[in-house]
């Protein structure tokens, strides 16, 4: 549940089996095939949250903050961290490109998260808009929460949002994250449609054409294009 790579890496191996692309030439729309990997992979975070939150409690790991806490920002990380995925696996076609891509993200989000942590444990003034910024990274917030969850049961305290300052904030940001990263693959659809339509026109005209006169109205349909999409 707490991995992106895996639909990532599912989604490179039906970009390179071809799967995506028969299935768009079908005339599958680009939002209901990623509701489709939205709702399979809700399904299955569901029920690892399920699972995973049930050993928590079942081992004694936490005793006085109340499950629905616990579960709700499993939930919502799964869904985060699913979704970032999703939107990642548009960097690259192959499942091995991704996979490298993936170790780095995994460096960068454990280095955000501990700059967070260290600037909200040692109370250092830095604004609140630099911590809504790294809260878009779907495990700074998780991981702020589970720290603060774990710090209060050593204390022998039941943990809620409204006992951190930026508690409250990190569930509605792990709820933003999902939206915003869902919003980023629908965009890089279309926009990686537009420059394929636009590729295919350009390299006709440069073919017919065969002059440096091809090369201007290349870059004249690119730039239409562009403004196309942001109108």
């Amino acid at each position: 549940m707490l991995n992106y790579m895996g639909p990532m890496i599912r989604m490179a191996q039906e970009k390179e089996k071809g799967i995506k692309h028969a299935l768009l030439l079908k005339g599958m729309s680009p939002l209901a095939f990623w509701l489709t990997w939205f709702i399979s992979e809700g399904i299955t975070v569901l029920l690892s949250s399920l699972i995973s939150v049930s050993m928590i409690f079942a081992c004694q790991l936490f005793v006085y903050t109340g499950a629905g806490w616990v579960f709700l920002g499993f939930l919502l990380f799964g869904m985060a961290y699913a979704t970032f995925g999703f939107m990642c696996s548009f960097l690259a076609d192959k499942a091995h490109t991704l996979a490298m891509f993936a170790a780095l993200f995994n460096f960068l989000t454990l280095a955000a998260f501990g700059i967070t942590q260290f600037y909200l444990i040692n109370g250092n003034k830095v604004g609140t808009g630099v911590i809504y910024l790294l809260f878009l990274i779907a495990p700074v917030p998780f991981g702020h929460i589970m720290h603060e969850v774990i710090d209060t049961e050593l204390w022998g305290k039941a943990w809620t949002p409204s006992m951190s300052p930026y508690g409250v904030a990190a569930y509605c940001f792990l709820a933003i994250d999902i939206v915003l990263y869902m919003a980023l693959c629908l965009i890089f659809e279309n926009f990686k449609d537009v420059f394929n339509t636009v590729g295919k026109k350009s390299a006709v005209v440069d073919e017919e054409l065969g002059s440096s006169f091809g090369m201007y109205i290349h870059m004249y349909q690119y730039i239409h294009a562009c403004i196309h999409l942001c109108m």
